[in-house]
């Protein structure tokens, strides 16, 4: 994407990434590489390896994912994506609150030390400018939404989406539209008076397969994202990482239709599908974190 500007230019080359939003959407293998789904699997990667990083007993391996981390959280940030970072956000909170009470002393202040040299060398990196148009574009996308005009940026058009769909409530919500679902948001769409005919999505997982598939829609996709969590209770046993990832999940399927891209949709299987069956594995990999060892008296 920037060529040899890296190496000659590293400022204008980040810069460059900021600007195209680590170069938007692409066309891969004859499909199109959306970047919410780039973001999203940046996200779930980051806290995967920070997960590693901090179970990893061996320092070389603790450097090399490390690397990794930095690596993945700066091209997240590329993406100036808001879902896939709030997500990200919320599970790396998430797991830090349980992994880092079970952390020695000495290991608590290395790592509050690492991270603030993290976020501070961060910080020189980024683009903050950018974030600063975007939280500005937000401010006024909210402050539209309150007026009750739904224009502008992309957080009021996915809420007239919404908004548009339950109108219609009563065409899906028991029995859904079936293979008629795309024409039918469509019309909707063209003849709505909130300005988004040139969209046939609702852009949100939940939404969509309800409209598609009616209650049945719903429940599945309700039972996909919370089946491993009920699962847990049930045998009291918590996993801190599959919470983390399914923030992610949960947060970006609800600015998107990641469930039916083809992009997403496998990984995103595989990895529920992981959560459910063998969550008891999950829960065994937090128990592996080096502890402290006592001083023999």
């Amino acid at each position: 994407m920037v060529g040899n500007k890296l190496f000659t230019s590293p400022g204008e080359a980040l810069e460059y990434l900021y600007n195209n939003r680590f170069g938007e959407n692409r066309y891969v293998l004859g499909s199109k590489y959306w970047l919410e789904v780039q973001a999203m699997l940046l996200a779930v990667s980051a806290l995967v390896v920070y997960f590693l990083l901090i179970i990893e007993k061996a320092w070389k391996k603790r450097g090399l994912l490390l690397c990794m981390f930095g690596v993945l959280v700066v091209f997240l940030s590329f993406t100036v994506t808001k879902s896939a970072i709030l997500g990200f956000l919320l599970g790396f909170i998430v797991m830090n609150f349980y992994l880092f009470r079970k952390l020695s002393f000495k290991r608590q202040f290395l790592f509050v030390g690492g991270a603030l040299v993290f976020v501070l060398s961060l910080t020189l990196l980024m683009d903050l400018n950018k974030y600063e148009e975007r939280i500005h574009e937000v401010g006024i996308e909210v402050q539209n939404v309150r007026e009750g005009k739904f224009v502008g940026g992309t957080v009021a058009p996915r809420l007239a989406f919404i908004k548009e769909s339950f109108r219609h409530w009563d065409e899906f919500a028991l029995w859904g539209l079936g293979v008629t679902t795309k024409h039918r948001i469509k019309a909707w769409y063209e003849a709505s008076d909130l300005n988004i005919a040139v969209f046939n999505n609702v852009n949100n997982t939940f939404l969509q397969y309800w409209i598609t598939a009616g209650l049945v829609g719903l429940a599945v996709m309700i039972f996909l994202f919370f089946a491993p969590l009920y699962r847990m209770i049930k045998r009291k046993r918590f996993s801190f990482l599959i919470l983390s990832v399914l923030l992610v999940f949960l947060v970006v399927s609800n600015s998107c239709v990641t469930l039916s891209w083809a992009n997403s949709r496998a990984l995103m299987l595989i990895f529920l599908a992981m959560f459910y069956f063998y969550g008891d594995m999950f829960s065994q990999l937090e128990n592996d974190i080096p502890q402290e060892e006592k001083p023999s008296i």
